[in-house]
């Protein structure tokens, strides 16, 4: 791949640059979309697939990575009938900055391989002894243990039980324990019930267990963590009043636990967490360019998405309720149908890159949840700080393109982090935004409209909750909330100006000033009652004169949206 027919050396300053290329040629290399379209009997030929746009840019503001070229390809994707984009980033070999992040050991061809276990735990022990941030984490209580928890014994031992806190107590007082997040099969073959409860407690042989509890008994046992919590097996599955008592205390559950197990590439409980690989697939690929010199050099290239590749591989991270349980925790070990990934609330680090992912941020880095939680109330701002509004905006964008089966959840799926927010600021929670910034939380909107799985009444119109779809914060210019909603010619809606704004075109990076509205209809209501307004979506507008329009013949009312 020589990109010296950019026309760009390596003084240029990579702010843009195109080139036509076949798609194939530059995509098969190292894109794992196009490994996915093969897998699906992809007409593959390079007639099928578009020339590529190439857009070049280094740094891109990013901070730290200032030497990384993100190279943006564009290309047609016979699969869907449409274009697709993928971002890559690109470092040369040479540059001694990054050579840590691109040394590791051996990779084995199965995730349960003793190479693969013992880097799992030299990630978890040195956690453990050299991040104070990880100790004490937001929602974290000294020796807060779940109401039930099963005891594993130790390593080599054969037998589990069931053991409840308050009665039997852990050894020792306040011993650690892992959870673990997965699949639930469609019809488990083992949960506790009212009927076999005191079976539990007296304990079963850990091969009766469904393959994936096994397995993540056996990670638990080679980190010495006798206790694990797992919901199947720790909530009695027939008992409305105990699963309500339990579930109020998800939270804590999560974010008091020492590990949490992640079976990211299991389907259900029946099976395993390990699997086998490829491991040339989840190595950084080398290919030649001259960006950084007169000649071709050796740079490294992978996706920019690359953990999120690797954690959504598996069906797990895209259910809703999952959500939390990747962010509450203090750890999470995931183990993908590719390899395994490590997070804590200080680093990541997986097996493809062991020192972490140049360019890469978390979805676990809370800094500025941190920070409001070593102020004293009376410090504290009274609007919640831009920072913490960009963190929660981030994790809602992240949380919206999870699936959830029963849509009236979506408000309380995400309802233990909203407490952690609660909980750091002090600020009040109105169905998914914030009171302190409450009217520039109105500017969400929909990426991809999708009709409402029910009619069923979840949150206000305003409120992102109330839609379902994954959601973005793009420029666009008319963006609909959801497919049931139509504008025909002659229908008469209002265009609510709420908010100004800018933004950088990508074809000359000029900045364009813009002004936002909300696309409101009048809902029908009884003589001499207050009008009251159902919000339809979003509406931008970048040409100056109607912003002065707006500006200057805007009716001001006070309004009521449902």
């Amino acid at each position: 791949m020589d990109l010296q027919s950019c026309g760009l050396d390596q003084n240029a300053l990579l702010d843009r640059a195109l080139l036509d290329l076949p798609a194939f040629t530059v995509l098969r290399m190292q894109s794992k979309a196009v490994r996915l379209d093969r897998s699906e009997g992809a007409d593959m030929s390079p007639k099928a697939w578009e020339s590529v746009t190439f857009n070049l840019r280094k740094g891109q503001g990013e901070v730290g990575i200032e030497d990384i070229i993100n190279v943006s390809v564009v290309y047609h994707n016979p699969i869907s009938g449409g274009r697709t984009r993928l971002w890559f980033r690109l470092i040369s070999s040479n540059d001694s900055k990054y050579k840590p992040y691109f040394e590791h050991p051996k990779i084995e061809p199965s995730t349960s391989s003793t190479a693969t276990l013992t880097a799992a735990y030299g990630w978890f022990i040195n956690c453990r002894l050299s991040h104070p941030r990880c100790h004490k984490p937001a929602a974290f209580k000294n020796d807060w243990l779940p109401n039930r928890l099963i005891d594993v014994g130790h390593p080599g031992s054969t037998d589990w039980k069931l053991r409840i806190t308050s009665e039997d107590g852990v050894l020792p007082q306040s011993a650690p324990y892992a959870t673990l997040s997965y699949r639930w099969a469609p019809n488990p073959s083992l949960v506790l019930l009212t009927s076999n409860i005191i079976e539990f407690r007296a304990g079963k042989p850990i091969e009766t267990l469904p393959q994936l509890f096994r397995d993540v008994i056996v990670v638990t046992q080679r980190f010495s963590i006798r206790y694990i919590w797992i919901d199947a097996l720790c909530i009695v599955q027939d008992s409305r009043e105990d699963w309500e008592a339990q579930a109020s205390t998800m939270k804590m559950v999560y974010a008091n636990s020492t590990c949490n197990i992640a079976a990211s590439g299991a389907n259900s409980p029946d099976e395993g967490l390990f699997s086998a690989r490829n491991p040339k697939e989840i190595q950084p690929s080398l290919v030649s360019c001259s960006l950084f010199s007169s000649e071709n050099q050796p740079h490294y290239i992978f996706e920019k998405r690359y953990w999120d590749w690797e954690i959504h591989a598996g069906l797990l991270h895209n259910r809703g309720w999952v959500f939390q349980e990747r962010i509450l925790p203090p750890r999470v070990l995931y183990f993908g149908k590719n390899q395994v990934l490590w997070e804590c609330l200080t680093e990541h680090r997986c097996e493809g890159f062991p020192n972490g992912i140049p360019g890469h941020h978390s979805d676990k880095n809370i800094d500025p949840l941190f920070r409001s939680l070593s102020s004293t109330s009376l410090n504290r701002p009274q609007k919640m700080e831009l920072s913490i509004i960009n963190l929660w905006q981030n994790l809602v964008q992240r949380y919206s393109e999870c699936a959830l089966t029963y849509p009236s959840d979506r408000p309380f799926a995400i309802a233990g982090i909203a407490q952690l927010f609660r909980d750091a600021t002090g600020d009040e929670y109105v169905a998914g935004l914030w009171k302190s910034r409450l009217v520039e939380m109105l500017d969400w909107r929909v990426w991809k409209p999708e009709v409402l799985q029910s009619s069923e009444y979840r949150a206000p119109s305003w409120s992102w909750a109330s839609v379902d779809g994954p959601g973005q914060d793009p420029c666009g210019y008319y963006l609909l909330d959801n497919l049931a909603v139509e504008l025909p010619e002659g229908k008469e809606v209002i265009c609510m100006p709420f908010k100004k704004d800018s933004y950088k075109r990508e074809e000359d990076f000029s900045v364009r000033s813009l002004i936002v509205c909300l696309i409101l209809e009048e809902l029908p209501c009884p003589s001499g009652s207050q009008a009251q307004y159902r919000r339809l979506g979003i509406f931008e507008e970048d040409n100056s004169e109607y912003i002065d329009i707006l500006n200057t013949r805007s009716e001001i009312k006070d309004i009521e949206i449902v």
